[in-house]
């Protein structure tokens, strides 16, 4: 998996290029269904842009980490990121409480047509965009969800 092995490269070289590894690995893991990687990702990203002076986005990423890090059940990083953040002077915020209102309304329409049965080609007609973004969705999706295309009717609740 190369948003691990970039995560793991990040914590063997200073602040700055760790901020640059760590950020490729987010990209990467928001494509694939390794949630609580991506949110170890998140949640060292955060400390390292905490590090290089970006205090607006180490807080973003660091938020992000912890929400999907209590989705997946680790509360070892929750409580990593929840340290990180009161050390930075930020009260970490309630966490969702379901795992839909982590859905953005893109992620969520896709969500409701894949659920109904749709393809990513019917979707995307639906949606007017194309096949590319409509897979981007839902993959954010699966991973936020922590399911596939089949659990889907049912992680949505309907």
């Amino acid at each position: 998996m190369i948003g691990h092995a970039l995560r793991v490269a990040a914590a063997a070289t200073d602040p700055s290029q760790a901020a640059g590894l760590l950020q490729e690995a987010v990209e990467h893991l928001e494509q694939s269904p390794a949630a609580c990687e991506l949110a170890h990702a998140l949640i060292d990203h955060g400390m390292a842009l905490h590090a290089i002076g970006d205090p607006h986005q180490a807080a973003q990423q660091t938020y992000r980490g912890m929400e999907l890090a209590a989705d997946c059940g680790a509360d070892g990083l929750v409580s990593r990121a929840r340290a990180q953040l009161a050390a930075a002077g930020l009260r970490p915020r309630r966490l969702h409480t379901s795992e839909q209102d982590t859905l953005t309304t893109a992620e969520l329409t896709a969500a409701r047509h894949a659920s109904a049965g749709m393809d990513n080609r019917a979707i995307a007609a639906a949606m007017q965009t194309n096949t590319q973004a409509v897979s981007e969705l839902l993959s954010a999706v699966f991973t936020k969800l922590g399911t596939d295309r089949l659990g889907l009717h049912r992680a949505l609740g309907a």
